[in-house]
């Protein structure tokens, strides 16, 4: 499995078994607070709020405006890691 979570989320939408299929929403969640939450971390990250850590993916594209099949091609365009840019694609 590659570590990239955006293989992930396209895993989580487009489910070989179609009942088994979540929004996109939910499957981002599942990468974001639900993963914060399952490490006892969610009052530190998982969320944009606040007093938590800014660890932030920015991706090329709007996830929510690209065919559920093509969300596996879409590429980060920025990290940030506490706040601190960490990768930017025209660095």
């Amino acid at each position: 499995m590659p570590f990239n979570p955006i293989y992930g989320i396209w895993s989580a939408v487009n489910h070989g078994i179609k009942q088994s299929r979540i929004k996109l929403v939910e499957a981002v969640k599942c990468y974001t607070l639900n993963g914060a939450y399952a490490s006892f971390e969610e009052n530190l990250k998982g969320s944009v709020e606040p007093g938590k850590l800014a660890d932030i993916a920015v991706f090329e594209k709007d996830l929510t405006e690209t065919p559920p099949e093509e969300i596996r091609n879409i590429k980060a365009y920025m990290t940030l890691v506490g706040g601190k840019i960490l990768y930017h694609k025209g660095f």
